[in-house]
């Protein structure tokens, strides 16, 4: 059975963060953690994308 688009953004939006989590700044320090509402907007902007690919 094949996921739906709210699932791939979900998927997206977890790789997005990981991703982001092991970047460093210029000067060797972390990025800052990503907050929830970040989340929910990266979730709702990948879910939107799909959508327009169907």
């Amino acid at each position: 059975m094949s996921k739906s688009d709210k699932e791939l953004a979900v998927e997206i939006a977890k790789s997005y963060i990981e991703a982001s989590a092991n970047l460093q700044q210029a000067n060797g320090a972390s990025k800052p953690i990503i907050k929830a509402d970040n989340v929910l907007e990266l979730i709702k902007d990948f879910h939107a994308e799909l959508k327009k690919l169907d």
